[in-house]
């Protein structure tokens, strides 16, 4: 079942493992079962608040190197449980809430195909030290007779227009 109750609201977990009791019925792997807390003649709460900022975490190795300011990260959990009666002695409530506010800043460093890479043609295209990208044909793929398999590079590197998808053209 899905349900993920504040660990305020839990009275009591039992982990089985295997070898279940039958009111459990057929099950692959562990059941967890929980039982939560219930109400009193008298009024019952907890609160909690865990709070992490940017203004104490460190900054990675790249962005220091680059000298890039730590992103801005902010992520509160907060929540309670509170409990009681309704009618003394006979009716009781329990309301539990988890809730979780966070914020952050991301870095994407990403690389989009150039014109002429969109139309097939990669003879123009070179690794950051400066070395040609080859780019293979998959359909010629063949062992190599030692365990390996090789393959048949496109001429002029460059993906003839009949081998490309219609739809990534487009």
């Amino acid at each position: 079942m899905g349900v993920f109750p504040s660990v305020d609201a839990i009275n009591q977990f039992r982990v089985l493992g295997q070898n279940y009791p039958a009111e459990f019925g057929r099950s692959l792997g562990g059941i967890l079962n929980t039982a939560f807390k219930s109400g009193t003649n008298r009024f019952h709460g907890t609160l909690f608040e865990f709070a992490r900022n940017s203004a104490l975490d460190a900054n990675d190795y790249f962005s220091n190197r680059n000298k890039r300011a730590l992103p801005t990260f902010q992520r509160n959990q907060f929540g309670g449980v509170l409990n009681g009666p309704i009618l003394r002695d006979k009716l009781f409530f329990l309301v539990s809430a988890e809730l979780l506010r966070a914020s952050q800043a991301t870095q994407t460093t990403a690389s989009v195909p150039t014109l002429l890479q969109r139309q097939g043609d990669f003879s123009q295209t070179f690794t950051s030290a400066g070395a040609l990208v080859q780019i293979y044909d998959p359909f010629t793929t063949r062992s190599n007779g030692s365990g390996g398999y090789v393959r048949t590079p496109f001429a002029g590197n460059v993906i003839p227009k009949a081998r490309q998808s219609r739809v990534a053209q487009t």
